[in-house]
């Protein structure tokens, strides 16, 4: 097997985990999410995860890496795709570039 696909497998491994962990009958910030990336999806506007974040109420239970996967299954899976970067406000992120989205369809 090669080193890509290696770490491709680890990848989805790891996303997966992240996936089950937030399934937890005690974690809302899965549906969450997934609710408010549907919603921008059928709005056909421009977004960030901040912006999804905001409109889930930034909740307390999300795990680092839940949005950031369910952005990358949703542009694997062709439902959006990136459109430009921008800078999060965020002091968590120290100003990393992350990337803005939009639907698919919506281009």
């Amino acid at each position: 097997m090669s080193q890509l696909a290696l770490a491709l497998a680890d990848r989805n491994a790891g996303g997966e985990a992240t996936l089950a962990a937030a399934t937890a009958a005690h974690r809302t910030a899965r549906e969450l999410y997934e609710r408010h990336l549907a919603e921008l999806i059928r709005e056909h506007v421009e977004f960030t995860a901040d912006t999804i974040r905001e409109r889930a109420g930034n909740p307390p239970d999300a795990q680092p890496n839940l949005l950031p996967w369910l952005l990358s299954q949703a542009a694997q899976a062709e439902r959006i795709q990136a459109v430009g970067e921008y800078r999060s406000p965020r002091r968590t992120r120290h100003g990393s570039r992350n990337r803005r989205w939009i639907a698919t369809d919506a281009l």
